[in-house]
């Protein structure tokens, strides 16, 4: 009974969201169209440099959605930026079988007053494909994210590393959900939050194994850092497994700034606001680790120092 309700809450999730499943390859361009339906531009990625993609907007757009495809063996970088004071966007990605795809979302280069920003992204990975994603959720009053990955074929891995730093009265609201479809396949979730003043995070993350796929490993790890008697954090990470032969874990750990780090810095004449600072920067930082050396990389990291006023 059990399996059998966990089949049937499957099938209804991905009626829903139009996500791949299976053991192949599957597009669901039909219900995809559908589901945009009263989004009134359906547009490509920017094309920037060899093998990357700029995906964004420079003024206000409203609602829209943008389609994708990696090739056979290639390796591509997608990098995100929404500026828009109000945005609503959907983006289908589909990974093709030993391609290897960076996933990169810069938040807003500026802060968004009094809008509310919401992406829905949906990934689907082929065979012996790769898709390293890594968000960073900043300066927008009220962000919904949510990124869908589907690990459609054996051997396919996915890697999310994000971070949210929530400042004021913002509300970051991040959602991954990750589904194994087909043996031998992988997906690590690790997110990294800090929340100050009165500022929340609602996290969650959710990994779901198909019958039948041995081999199968999922992990998932959320950390987040507190600094404020008024902030608040939901985190829930969630395993939903139908299959013995896997390996799956995940946690959450919650903190407040360490005074002993701050007493070891300030004894070696750092002031207590530069060493809170540099305590904050190198918990967020650890979401670059997946960036490929360059250009993006150092934008990102200068992104978190000037978030952190750490210009």
């Amino acid at each position: 009974m059990a399996r059998l309700k966990f089949a049937k809450h499957m099938k209804t999730i991905l009626n829903q969201q139009s996500i791949p499943f299976g053991l192949g390859l599957v597009h669901s361009r039909v219900r995809l169209q559908a589901n945009l339906q009263g989004m009134p531009e359906a547009y490509m990625l920017t094309k920037k440099d060899a093998g990357v993609f700029l995906l964004g907007d420079k003024q206000s757009i409203g609602a829209v959605c943008a389609s994708h495809d990696v090739p056979k063996r290639k390796k591509q970088v997608i990098v995100e930026q929404w500026n828009s004071v109000d945005v609503k966007a959907q983006v289908d990605i589909r990974v093709a079988p030993d391609s290897v795809l960076h996933y990169i979302v810069l938040p807003t280069s500026k802060k968004i007053l009094n809008k509310m920003h919401s992406i829905d992204r949906r990934i689907t990975v082929g065979k012996n494909a790769c898709v390293i994603f890594t968000e960073l959720s900043a300066q927008t009053v009220d962000r919904v994210s949510q990124t869908q990955i589907s690990l459609v074929a054996e051997g396919a891995k996915a890697k999310l590393n994000t971070a949210f730093i929530g400042q004021g009265a913002e509300t970051h609201h991040l959602i991954h959900h990750v589904y194994l479809a087909a043996k031998q396949t992988e997906a690590t979730i690790d997110s990294y939050g800090l929340l100050q003043e009165k500022s929340r995070g609602i996290y969650r993350a959710q990994i779901m194994m198909e019958k039948g796929v041995t081999g199968a490993k999922g992990k998932q790890s959320a950390h987040v850092l507190l600094d404020g008697k008024d902030v608040r954090i939901d985190a829930v990470p969630e395993l939903d497994v139908a299959h013995n032969l896997v390996q799956c874990e995940h946690g959450v750990s919650i903190s407040q700034m360490n005074e002993d780090s701050l007493f070891y810095a300030q004894s070696r004449g750092i002031s207590k606001k530069q060493a809170q600072a540099m305590i904050k920067k190198a918990h967020i930082e650890q979401v670059v680790s997946q960036v490929p050396k360059g250009e993006i990389k150092e934008k990102l990291n200068k992104m978190i120092g000037d978030i952190l006023f750490l210009i």
